[in-house]
C-alpha cells in the first residue's frame, strides 16, 4: 500500500479544522505527529484503509466567545489579568492602557483591541 505522506498530513488537518467549532484554531499536526498503518486492504477495489492517530492541539482565537469585548468593559488591568488567565488554555496576560492615565478598560467596545500570541 501506497500513499502521499503530504496528502495524508493535508486531509488531516482539513478534517480536524471542520471539527472544531467557532473561536479556535487548530495548531497544525507536524508529520511526526500523525502515524498511519493499514487496516484492511480490498485488493479486488484497489483500495486500502487506513487507520491513522494524530496528536494535535487547539487555541483560542480572538473570536471566541469567552473573549466578547463586551464582558471586558470597564475592568482593570488586574481584573482583565485574572479574567483571561481563568482559561486553561492561557499562558501569560499582559494588559495596556493607551494613554498611559488610563487605569481601565474602555466603554466602548470596539476601542478594546485582543492580541493572541500563539
Amino acid at each position: 500500500v501506497v500513499y502521499d505522506r503530504s496528502e495524508l498530513q493535508q486531509k488531516v488537518i482539513e478534517q480536524l479544522t471542520r471539527k472544531l467549532g467557532p473561536g479556535y484554531d487548530l495548531i497544525p499536526p507536524s508529520d511526526a505527529d500523525i502515524s498511519a498503518e493499514v487496516d484492511s486492504v480490498e485488493a479486488a477495489k484497489n483500495a486500502a484503509l487506513l487507520k491513522v492517530v494524530v496528536t494535535t492541539s487547539r487555541i483560542r482565537n480572538a473570536d471566541s466567545a469567552d473573549f466578547n469585548r463586551s464582558n471586558l468593559v470597564g475592568l482593570s488591568a488586574e481584573a482583565l489579568s485574572s479574567y483571561f488567565q481563568s482559561f486553561p488554555d492561557v499562558a501569560t496576560v499582559e494588559v495596556q492602557f493607551y494613554p498611559f492615565w488610563v487605569t481601565s478598560a474602555p466603554y466602548l467596545t470596539d476601542h478594546i483591541h485582543i492580541l493572541l500570541k500563539k
